[in-house]
Formats: C-alpha cells, structure tokens, sequence
C-alpha cells in the first residue's frame, strides 16, 4: 500500500445526518487517493462483531458491514481499541440487508488533525463519487465518532 500522510475515513452519510459538498481541491485529491487504496476493501479482513452485515441505526444505513487493513486488524484482533497509523476502516451501508451498498465510507489514520484523533474521513457513492472529504467531512463525522475508543465506533457498542 503506498504511504500518504493522511487518514482518510469515507462516511456513507455524515454523522450528523446533514450531506454535504465534497471539500477542496487538495481534499478531494486524497479521498480520490484514497478510493484508489480501498480498490479490493471486500478482500480485506473483518473484525468480530463486524464479520458480516449487521443491523444499524447509525446515519450509515438500516445495515452495515466493515473491513479493516492488516495494520488495523492486527491492533483489533489483539484486543487493542488504538490504532496504528495507517489503519484503514471501511463500511459499506444499505438500505436493506440483501441490497447493494448506497454509500462507502472509510477512516484512514496518519495525518489527520489533533481534533480528529489523526483520522482523515471520506464519504463516497456506491460507484466512488467523492460526496465528502477533509475538514467537511471530520466536522460531520467527529461528533459521533469522538465517542468511541480512538474515533472508531467499529469496536464500541453502537
């Protein structure tokens, strides 16, 4: 995986139910980086309680369901609630549990901002439209998240 000096998390709706435009230029050109990183996610390992789709009542979807790189499934499946940087998270949220996503969204820690844990977060379409990045983006997600362990509510009860 190439190394970028930024976390990029991809959000299915912002946390704070509001869609918003996507963000700059340099922003949209990381989470386009970063769609790039992702391409294949659904090879990626999957954590316990997230190995399958799974019920939500978050802004993602009715359902939801989750993969983690090897750096953050190493930290996840030794317990750990701190990832590393260069962890990547990514859900895939539905409307219905068989149904086809309606959004991809992902974490990506490194660079991101103090306020944000270093986590740099994402939203696009099913097909990989960018609809949110950067500051637009923490500021939707990071009133949710901050309440998880490290910004990941994967591995809190949600």
């Amino acid at each position: 995986m190439r190394k970028i000096l930024l976390v990029v998390g991809v959000l299915a709706m912002a946390c704070n139910g509001e869609d918003k435009d996507s963000g700059s230029d340099a922003e949209d050109a990381v989470a386009a980086d970063l769609w790039g990183e992702i391409d294949g996610y659904s090879s990626w390992g999957q954590v316990a309680p997230w190995t399958d789709v799974q019920p939500s009542v978050s802004v993602h979807g009715s359902f939801v369901q989750i993969w983690v790189n090897s750096t953050g499934a190493a930290a996840a499946e030794a317990g750990g609630t701190d990832f590393p940087e260069g962890t990547i998270l990514v859900k895939e949220g539905y409307d219905a549990e068989d149904g086809a996503p309606v959004a991809v969204t992902a974490m990506w820690k490194g660079a991101g901002s103090e306020a944000t844990g270093g986590w740099y977060f994402a939203r696009y379409s099913a097909s990989g439209d960018i609809e949110m990045s950067g500051d637009d983006a923490a500021e939707a997600c990071g009133g949710c998240h901050s309440a998880g362990p490290d910004y990941s509510l994967a591995w809190s009860a949600e």
